[in-house]
């Protein structure tokens, strides 16, 4: 069977969130030949965005306590808790280097096992359509054109399913039914992929 997936799920297997264990063992059938693992390229960048905007956010966070550490530390009664800070501090100018090299593992790993799709023209005008009709961020239009379009170009028999964490967006009555035409189950959580995938006799 084939099991599409997106950002979330490249973020799952990075930054060890709740349902990376679920992750691991989709992506250890994927390179056992079990499930064929499929997911549009654009799902590969958009993670160092989502890294980048927290990097802001925390350096942002960074300076403020920078300046309320440089004011603890002029006064003796605060030394304690400035020598506190400053080790807290080390540790969170840290944290960016840290994930962006746990995502550069990941989406090796990823790589290895997985077919990417490629963004076309037909994804990007397709995309504006989808925004229209599901009110999509551009980014999650991407990755639904390239999808829909790798759909349409395999087997109708074959089972599959699109895996999303993004109910909000994508589990829109109307974009299940578009994958359902393709014989695509939309599913939102990771331990249930692993149901369905066991319930079409891939393992």
């Amino acid at each position: 069977m084939i099991v599409y997936v997106e950002t979330n799920f490249v973020l799952q297997l990075a930054l060890r969130q709740e349902e990376a264990d679920a992750a691991d063992t989709i992506l250890e059938r994927a390179k056992q030949g079990i499930i064929k693992l499929v997911l549009p390229a654009f799902s590969l960048s958009e993670p160092y965005s989502t890294l980048t905007y927290r990097a802001l956010e925390r350096r942002a966070i960074y300076n403020s306590l920078m300046r309320q550490l440089a004011l603890l530390s002029r006064s003796e009664p605060h030394q304690q808790t400035a020598a506190v800070l400053q080790q807290l501090l080390a540790m969170w100018r840290g944290l960016e280097r840290r994930e962006i090299d746990l995502l550069h593992s990941a989406i090796t790993d990823m790589m290895s096992a997985s077919r990417t799709i490629q963004t076309e023209l037909g994804d990007i005008q397709r995309s504006a359509n989808y925004r229209s009709l599901y009110d999509l961020s551009p980014q999650d239009g991407i990755i639904l054109a390239a999808i829909v379009r790798d759909l349409d170009a395999q087997d109708q028999a074959e089972a599959k399913c699109f895996i999303s964490t993004n109910i909000k967006d994508f589990g829109d009555p109307d974009i299940r039914a578009e994958l359902k035409s393709f014989n695509c189950r939309y599913i939102s959580k990771l331990a249930d992929a692993l149901g369905f995938i066991d319930s079409t006799g891939s393992t």
